[in-house]
């Protein structure tokens, strides 16, 4: 390497001694001792400015893995969740139907409760039926009668209470 300028100095006019050469090589050495000093300093640091980017590359390139791996993690909550949402939607649904159904079905349940009164006297009614039917109870023509008008019933059921047509009018009076 070759540092400095030449200059062309006239040897007539200035004849160095051999200190001032002497000083100017080692002022010389020195010098090029120095740019040696510098350039490896210059290539040390260059060679850790490398070290440092390829750490840093690193490093980035680790916290990409990982918020990729986190993205990948999270969609995939995501579409767990949404599986498990639809599932609940659908159960939801059903309930909801099912809900619906029970809830006409209490409607007809307490219809039919509010009619128990009037079933009940029905029942009555029609076990006072049989009882003429078969003759218990009723051994008397115009309690038949006014069991029938009582029930709605034509008079002319008779067949279910063994009397003869000939004992019974139209009032439910027995005429003999």
């Amino acid at each position: 390497m070759s540092y400095g300028r030449v200059v062309n100095i006239n040897v007539d006019m200035f004849s160095p001694s051999k200190s001032s050469i002497k000083e100017a090589n080692e002022h010389f050495q020195a010098l090029y001792k120095r740019i040696d000093e510098l350039e490896k300093t210059v290539k040390d640091q260059a060679e850790a400015i490398i070290r440092r980017d390829e750490d840093e590359q690193q490093r980035m390139n680790d916290v990409a893995n990982r918020h990729k791996n986190e993205v990948e993690k999270l969609n995939t909550n995501i579409k767990t969740s949404e599986k498990k949402i639809e599932i609940l939607s659908r159960n939801l649904q059903e309930k909801n139907a099912m809900v619906t159904t029970l809830q006409y079905k209490c409607r007809m349940i307490n219809e039919l409760c509010a009619s128990i009164p009037a079933f009940e006297s029905y029942l009555t009614t029609l076990k006072q039926v049989d009882s003429l039917r078969t003759g218990i109870d009723c051994n008397n023509v115009s309690h038949v009668c006014k069991c029938k008008q009582g029930l709605g019933l034509p008079n002319n059921v008779d067949s279910m209470v063994e009397s003869n047509d000939d004992e019974l009018d139209v009032s439910g009076q027995t005429t003999v």
